[in-house]
């Protein structure tokens, strides 16, 4: 009985070495990587040559990169993405900077969402339309958009073509400038989401970016992620990647607690949850989705939550966020 209790003490331990092991090599390598991304631009094939990683860690680098507030743009050449670290922060234009009406009280009011697919069977619109009514009817003028505008080309994964309604870039641009909803006052500030740029991955177009220029209440943020000031209110809003964790709050939690430069608010699309998580001064959103459950999502159990956010910030006199109130709109059962 003693040997078998050594012996499973010995595996564990060998784990524990194993995992220590493995977060210093990462910690290394996004070092490594960081530091080259800021002198020359690198294909996944250069990146994974240097640091010695397959071209899926590499990604997965990438990921953890920008989940960190870091910007990592690419240029698409052919078949070649080319990857750099901006010496200037890109987010720093004034294009991302909003000065929008406080309500009666002194409250700037924000919409939050995210996920759309528009282009999806599952999309649901009626949800997204009462979502912009209670948006109008609580005077938000502007939404933030967290990602996955459209279901993209339908080839993310295996039986995705089975769940599209509108098929090819053209197609859903049309759709999806006719289709979104458009209140009088109220403007979208948007990224592109992980579907959205599977267009940019065939042919080198970002389908945000396009429907972005066709809407006069679209405000293009950036592709996966994207800072933004209003009323002088530090945003970032991001689509991660990876999947649902056990706890929901695991990952908001760590990227909050991995970001070098803290925003205000946190805004996270992707997993189509929704949570509000104050942590270390930073307001962390799950921005919810408006899609129904999806065969896909069916297999792998999980449960999508429909609906959006609208949020009251109060500001004191220097800035600072004094009071923060948010209000989950749940259509989750509804339609």
């Amino acid at each position: 009985m003693s040997g078998e209790k050594n012996t499973k003490k010995k595996t564990e331990t060998a784990e524990q070495k194993a995992a220590k092991k493995e977060a210093l090599n990462r910690t290394r390598n996004l070092k490594q990587l960081k530091k080259r991304l800021k002198r020359e631009k690198l294909t996944y094939s250069q990146m994974s040559s240097f640091l010695g990683v397959s071209q899926p860690r590499v990604k997965q680098y990438l990921e953890i990169l920008r989940e960190t507030g870091v910007e990592v743009p690419f240029d698409k050449q052919g078949r070649q993405h080319y990857f750099w670290i901006p010496s200037v922060p890109l987010r720093r234009n004034k294009k991302n900077e909003f000065d929008i009406p406080k309500d009666s009280q002194g409250y700037t009011v924000l919409g939050i969402i995210s996920d759309t697919h528009i282009g999806s069977k599952y999309h649901n619109s009626e949800a997204l339309e009462k979502m912009y009514d209670e948006f109008e009817r609580n005077k938000v003028k502007f939404v933030l958009n967290a990602g996955d505008l459209t279901e993209g080309n339908g080839r993310l994964y295996r039986g995705q073509l089975q769940e599209v309604s509108h098929f090819g870039f053209e197609a859903l641009v049309k759709h999806t400038v006719k289709t979104y909803p458009k209140r009088k006052g109220v403007r979208t500030g948007i990224i592109s989401g992980n579907h959205d740029m599977s267009f940019w991955n065939d042919v080198g177009a970002d389908i945000v970016k396009h429907i972005s220029n066709q809407r006069d209440d679209f405000d293009y943020l950036g592709q996966l992620s994207g800072w933004v000031d209003v009323n002088s209110i530090e945003i970032y809003m991001v689509h991660p990647s990876g999947g649902m964790p056990y706890s929901r709050s695991y990952k908001i939690q760590k990227q909050i607690e991995q970001m070098v430069t803290k925003p205000d608010v946190l805004v996270r699309g992707h997993l189509h949850v929704s949570m509000y998580l104050p942590y270390v001064g930073v307001q962390g959103i799950e921005a919810g989705c408006f899609q129904n459950q999806t065969p896909y999502l069916e297999r792998k159990g999980l449960r999508p939550e429909v609906g959006g956010w609208i949020v009251k910030i109060k500001q004191n006199e220097v800035g600072d966020l004094k009071e923060v109130i948010p209000i989950w709109n749940d259509y989750s059962n509804c339609f």
